[in-house]
């Protein structure tokens, strides 16, 4: 998962580049974010953001509400 610093900066990143709004909820068994508006650039962006620390994202059906997870070699 990510540091609470990577987690702040992405979410001044989406701030700063689309205006909007991401939120991090501390949940058990484990946190998930959720976004105030779906926009496939920003999906795109948070995408490459986690994949870059071998991350990879599954959303809900509205692509709002999303939990990161380590990329496995199978």
């Amino acid at each position: 998962m990510l540091s609470i610093f990577e987690i702040s900066k992405l979410k001044s990143e989406i701030k700063s580049k689309f205006n909007t709004e991401l939120h991090y909820h501390d949940a058990c068994p484990k946190g998930y974010f959720t976004l105030d508006e779906d926009n496939e650039n920003i999906v795109k962006f948070i995408e490459d953001f986690f994949a870059e620390r071998n991350l990879q994202l599954k959303f809900s059906d509205d692509r709002l509400h999303f939990v990161a997870e380590r990329i496995t070699n199978a």
